[in-house]
């Protein structure tokens, strides 16, 4: 009872019920994959532009070691410890990633999917992506959703 008019207020009737219960049911799935997309995709850029950082600071750290010109194979001991510099500054970079994700990442000693000349000195960083983030096969061969690529792969070349 409404205490001011002592009138009753009741709402009226129509023929919408558990219609909102089907729209719900319709528009919620794809509103949940638009989120869970956005935060995949959103990762795998962070992703990408952190090792793309700890690449160009490898590059950075190998180039500031100071050649060795003693022993017998000089430049291989400048190139062994341009790569421990490397890696080290590749690891120290990318720190903030979960255990879990640090097995992912490599750093090949030849950077041959670099295009580096004489005179340079290249780093590459691998992230396999690989079972990273859960997929869904979608209905009559579309694919999967959300794609992901296998691996992100980063270079930087730096000169000596």
């Amino acid at each position: 009872m409404n205490r001011f008019t002592g009138l009753r207020l009741t709402r009226p009737r129509s023929g919408q019920t558990g219609a909102s219960a089907v729209e719900f049911a319709l528009v919620f799935p794809i509103m949940l994959a638009v989120a869970y997309g956005g935060i995949v995709y959103a990762y795998i850029y962070v992703l990408q532009q952190s090792i793309n950082f700890a690449a160009q600071q490898g590059a950075q750290a190998a180039v500031s070691v100071v050649p060795i010109i003693t022993g017998t194979n000089p430049a291989s001991a400048t190139a062994s410890a341009q790569l421990a510099s490397a890696t080290a500054a590749i690891n120290n970079t990318l720190a903030w990633l979960p255990i879990s994700q640090k097995g992912r990442l490599s750093i090949p000693s030849n950077a041959a999917g670099c295009n580096a000349t004489s005179g340079t000195f290249a780093v590459q960083v691998n992230f396999n992506t690989a079972g990273l983030f859960a997929t869904f096969n979608l209905p009559d061969n579309l694919g999967s959703f959300p794609y992901m690529p296998q691996s992100l792969l980063a270079c930087a070349v730096a000169f000596t």
